[in-house]
């Protein structure tokens, strides 16, 4: 077991985690692995099984995790700017508070995990499930999730803005209290979404007219103050 505040190099980090988990021929991971605080930069885990495990505050800058299982796993507070995650499973994962600042995933599964506080200004997230996902107070600045799930996400506060959101289903998802200026929601569905902030937000919204599902009185309201601004200028 990896002890908080351990200093180790990167060849010793990731052996010493080997050898401590005891990898079977099979090279998986036992469930349970506790590895948090660990220098893990550059390690593979490239279709390795280590649900449940804890990595929180783990360093994971270079490492290889695509296809890797990391089901139910704690990465609070983990660092994976630079890591390979697409494909990834974080299936019910604690994701909060991470950094995926500039990563880019494609078809990586985050159902049900938590991203509350989370950066991930920059990163690209291409067709990813994030259905049931908690992204409270999450920052998504200048991401992109082009044809990403939000099924049912929780992304209250969240900070959503120039974030590309082409093509992505937002069923039943709660914006309350979001700042989406400059998203572009170019044919998203957002049909039974919820959101509360004021309507003057919508007026920066690109492809407003293309989403599916949203509430007719808030597209309307806000071309209403669009051409407001037009004429006050």
């Amino acid at each position: 077991m990896i002890r908080e505040g351990k200093t180790v190099s990167k060849k010793r980090s990731y052996r010493t985690l080997l050898e401590a988990e005891k990898v079977s021929e099979s090279n998986t991971l036992r469930q349970g692995a506790d590895a948090y605080w660990i220098d893990l930069r550059g390690a593979d885990f490239n279709n390795k099984y280590l649900c449940g495990a804890n990595l929180s505050r783990a360093k994971l800058l270079g490492a290889d995790l695509r296809r890797a299982n990391f089901k139910g796993a704690n990465f609070c507070g983990a660092y994976f700017t630079g890591a390979k995650l697409s494909g990834v499973w974080f299936f019910e994962a604690n994701l909060s508070q991470s950094d995926f600042t500039r990563v880019k995933i494609t078809g990586g599964c985050f159902e049900s995990a938590d991203l509350s506080w989370a950066n991930l200004s920059a990163a690209e997230f291409r067709g990813s499930d994030l259905t049931r996902a908690i992204l409270t107070r999450a920052e998504l600045t200048k991401a992109k999730f082009t044809e990403a799930d939000f099924t049912e996400a929780k992304l209250t506060q969240t900070r959503l803005i120039n974030t590309d959101f082409t093509g992505a289903i937002f069923i039943e998802a709660d914006f309350s209290g979001a700042d989406f200026t400059g998203a572009n929601f170019t044919g998203s569905d957002c049909t039974g979404a919820k959101f509360t902030q004021p309507i003057s937000m919508w007026a920066t919204v690109k492809g407003l007219a293309d989403v599916t599902g949203l509430n007719p009185a808030i597209y309307l309201a806000a071309e209403h103050y669009r051409e407001k601004c037009i004429k006050e200028h």
